[in-house]
């Protein structure tokens, strides 16, 4: 994993790739780097273009029925160039939206106006969509839910993997399944190829969307530009992105195919920042040829790091889906992450006992043996630290 690195007079202090200073002023390594930029921080080519739209007018974002279309289809053919001619998603329409959120709604809006007097939509236990009402609504964690009175009405759950489930809950007012491929709040752990396959019968004998919701998975992190089509060979209605794109900004895609939105442009002119900022990764990673160049080293990553850490008796497993890595134990989340910031690495909870990582795409070979270790380190003082509790 090959990582751009800075110029010689580059500023010390200026986050680059994994590296960035914290609160206290001590230099880190941000393990969830990826999410903010595919290419770590201080990506100059994608700051350079923030900053030239942030120059220009910034558009009007309050004015929300400008369905202004992008005239010679910039956007969308750049989103082309690097999916490529994908059997597993229709890019014939794209969305521009001013967060994530928005994009999944947006997805959901579509799906309903498509099946005629159908309104409801199906989603995961367990699944976060977001914090807007109908994102909140459609996500499946009853800590998003508790304390802001009824939810919105037609959502319903199912648990994750269990076809028969989704089944008996299909009905002829269900619209849209929506699905995200990794659970990044159980161990980081994608969903099975099996379920994914049968949902894709299951939406097609019932006219139903299949919306997969990306936009917390960085673009291309698997290896292949979407997430869930290195765990199943099937072919989603529509897909949101977000992580990876936009270069630490809010920001949300939805792209989808014509049947299901009505149109085959881009719709992207709203708003200039965000835009410049997509374009500019996009023009990156077709000039590197990502994320197919990169997928070797991301498989190797993994494997150096399960190997690392791996033998810990308290490490249940760790699961890889590219640069999106969950590690499931037997110790407090919690206090995984607070033992792995006292050296200076950035991970985050993934469930009651489970981190996660969500690297960029092209992590250098130094950083990437140093977050290793970082990791190995964290995971030694954790045995210490509990055999010293047994023993006391």
């Amino acid at each position: 994993m090959s990582e751009t690195q800075p110029s010689d007079d580059a500023d010390e202090s200026r986050p680059v790739g994994l590296r960035r200073v914290n609160d206290e002023g001590k230099e880190i390594l941000d393990a969830l780097a990826g999410r903010s930029c595919l290419f770590g921080f201080g990506f100059d080519a994608i700051t350079d273009a923030i900053a030239a739209a942030a120059e220009n007018y910034l558009g009007d974002p309050n004015q929300p029925d400008d369905d202004r279309i992008d005239p010679q289809e910039t956007f969308l053919n750049a989103l082309r160039a690097v999916i490529g001619d994908s059997t597993h998603v229709a890019a014939e329409s794209a969305f521009l939206c001013a967060s994530a959120d928005e994009a999944v709604e947006t997805a959901i809006g579509f799906a309903r106006r498509w099946k005629t007097d159908a309104y409801r939509t199906i989603a995961l236990i367990g699944s976060d969509h977001g914090r807007t009402a109908a994102s909140r609504t459609a996500s499946g964690r009853p800590e998003l839910h508790h304390g802001y009175g009824p939810m919105m009405a037609g959502f319903a759950h199912v648990p994750a993997n269990d076809i028969d489930a989704l089944r008996a809950t299909v009905d002829p007012q269900t619209a849209c399944l929506l699905v995200c491929p990794v659970d990044l709040h159980d161990a980081a752990r994608p969903l099975t190829s099996d379920f994914l396959q049968a949902a894709r019968e299951l939406c097609d004998q019932n006219r139903i969307a299949l919306i997969v919701d990306e936009s917390r998975l960085s673009f291309g992190s698997s290896g292949e530009p979407f997430v869930f089509s290195s765990i199943a060979d099937i072919k989603a209605d529509g897909v949101v992105l977000s992580a990876g794109l936009f270069g630490g900004m809010s920001g949300g895609i939805f792209v989808g195919a014509q049947k299901l939105t009505q149109s085959s442009d881009s719709h992207s002119i709203r708003y200039p920042m965000q835009r410049a900022a997509v374009l500019a990764t996009l023009s990156a990673m077709k000039e590197q040829n990502l994320p197919q160049s990169v997928a070797q080293s991301m498989q190797d990553f993994a494997v150096a790091l399960a190997e690392r850490i791996g033998g810990f008796e308290f490490v249940r497993d760790v699961l890889a889906t590219g640069t999106t890595i969950g590690i499931d134990t037997d110790i407090a989340s919690d206090e995984i992450v607070r033992l792995a910031a006292h050296h200076r690495l950035r991970i985050e909870s993934a469930g009651d006992t489970a981190v996660r990582i969500q690297l960029p795409i092209n992590v250098d070979q130094q950083s990437s043996e140093l977050l290793i270790e970082r990791f190995g380190q964290t995971m030694e003082q954790l045995e210490r630290e509990t055999a010293e509790a047994l023993n006391g």
